[in-house]
């Protein structure tokens, strides 16, 4: 995932990097991010954590996504730790957080929904969110993207005691959506510019039902084929799936584009 851009229903996200720093000095000025999101105390400062994350990344040992909206303007932050596991070798530990002025806009589900897809390409098959019992708005969101508690008594850290009681939420990676396997082949089809190949995995996995609560609705499968299509040339069926997308309320900057490059350079619309 290492130099990968994770596309979102209201943005994308891309990797931390060392300019990142004002950007998450000025997200853990807020208070409760600054509380909620657990960090060790030689993390404590912006330069500090930053570096920590992008060495993580450069190094294989996690990962670190700055939240972008639309308009490239940085949302959140979202992170994944390679942790040990009682009960298998390791798992994903993953963090995220929202400035206050964006927040009940979707991007905290939509990063996570976008990096549980992403995850799907490595081995470890479970993802773990810590979150605090009062962290009521975290909690929300690791319900709408399908992570489920284990053990209802919680934990208490005590290497960080101030943020109270703590509980594990699970969501296994792998084989939650038949769509995924299929929808993963054509992906990396499509990256390899094999975009045959990946119209028709596409086709596939739109004959697969939909998971409740996936991210990998028609709509995203639809206009993943308009771009394969207008790859290739054949404008008129690129038009038509990146406008099936749109009707079915998946709209964003990319689709746009698309769509108007189209109208002014192929003469379709």
């Amino acid at each position: 995932m290492h130099g990968q851009i994770i596309s979102l229903p209201n943005g994308f996200l891309r990797d931390i990097t060392l300019e990142d720093v004002s950007f998450i000095n000025d997200l853990f000025n807020e208070p409760d991010v600054d509380f909620f999101y657990v960090r060790q105390s030689y993390h404590r400062t912006a330069i500090a954590f930053t570096s920590f994350l992008v060495s993580s990344l450069e190094h294989g040992r996690g990962l670190a996504d700055i939240i972008i909206d639309d308009e490239r303007e940085p949302m959140g932050l979202i992170t994944a730790e390679i942790v040990p596991d009682n009960t298998e070798h390791i798992r994903w530990n993953i963090g995220y957080a929202v400035t206050s002025r964006n927040r009940h806009k979707g991007y905290a589900s939509s990063s996570l929904a976008g990096y549980m897809r992403a995850l799907s390409d490595f081995s470890i098959n479970t993802a773990c969110l810590d979150i605090s019992i009062d962290n009521e708005a975290s909690e929300a969101v690791a319900k709408k993207c399908g992570f489920e508690i284990r053990d209802r008594c919680g934990f208490l850290d005590h290497e960080h005691p101030e943020v109270g009681l703590r509980r594990h939420w699970f969501k296994s990676i792998h084989a939650q959506d038949e769509r995924i396997p299929c929808f993963q082949r054509a992906s990396i089809a499509y990256r390899n510019k094999d975009y045959l190949t990946a119209i028709r995995l596409y086709m596939e996995a739109l004959k697969i039902p939909q998971t409740e609560g996936s991210q990998l609705t028609d709509a995203q499968i639809y206009s993943n084929l308009g771009m394969a299509y207008s790859s290739i040339g054949e404008y008129q069926k690129a038009y038509s799936y990146l406008r099936k997308a749109t009707s079915l309320g998946l709209i964003n900057a990319s689709i746009q584009k698309e769509l108007a490059w189209l109208r002014n350079n192929a003469g379709i619309g």
